[in-house]
């Protein structure tokens, strides 16, 4: 660890060093790494646009609840920026699983909001890797902001579109499926039922 903490951001972006360094922030007591964190947290610019030390941000994030606040407040004003890299984008999916409803509707209203070129939330929607934060997002968010982001791709992603989003919509048909099976078996088990059937076997349903 000493050695790591002589050099912190030359060993989080070195192909095997950050390996070692990502092992020292998952297992190691918070007291042991502190000083290390701190410096991680203090180059997040540099880190985040790193090939290797992108991953020590997630491990980061990913296992010190109280350092989070820190990524977040980095991560949320650059989304749809880092969203569009190849690496970054990695670390704006992990971040969505840690928002709160309150910062998720934000989001989701900031993407939503049409500027004269679009809304932001179509441009990730057609990028190569944005797409990949907009389905996880869809999977992440709860309530009246997966709502509002569900009907917003709806009226955003059309057939025909950059051929990205048609995993988006292809996921978004699944959702519409998904909400629909659970009334057909409904319907199917109280008819079953008016017939003076015992209880059939549930089925599977497919996610």
């Amino acid at each position: 660890v000493q050695a790591v903490e002589v050099s912190v951001v030359h060993w989080c972006c070195h192909a095997f060093g950050t390996r070692v360094v990502q092992r020292v922030i998952q297992y190691l007591p918070e007291a042991r790494c502190d000083f290390l964190i701190s410096v991680a947290l203090q180059n997040l610019e540099v880190l985040v646009q790193s090939e290797f030390g992108c991953f020590v941000v997630q491990a980061i994030l990913e296992t010190h609840s109280d350092r989070r606040h820190t990524i977040l407040s980095f991560v949320l004003p650059r989304m749809v920026s880092l969203s569009m890299d190849k690496r970054a984008s990695k670390l704006v999916e992990l971040a969505l699983r840690f928002l709160s409803p309150s910062q998720q509707d934000g989001m989701v209203t900031w993407l939503v909001h049409r500027y004269e070129c679009g809304s932001q939330l179509r441009m990730l929607a057609n990028d190569e890797y944005g797409n990949f934060v907009v389905q996880a997002m869809l999977d992440h968010f709860q309530g009246e902001p997966h709502r509002r982001l569900h009907q917003a791709l709806l009226e955003e992603i059309h057939v025909g579109d950059q051929s990205y989003n048609q995993y988006i919509l292809a996921t978004l048909q699944k959702m519409e499926v998904g909400l629909s099976r659970p009334d057909r078996q409904q319907k199917k088990n109280s008819k079953k039922k008016w017939k003076g059937r015992g209880p059939s076997r549930p089925s599977s349903v497919v996610q």
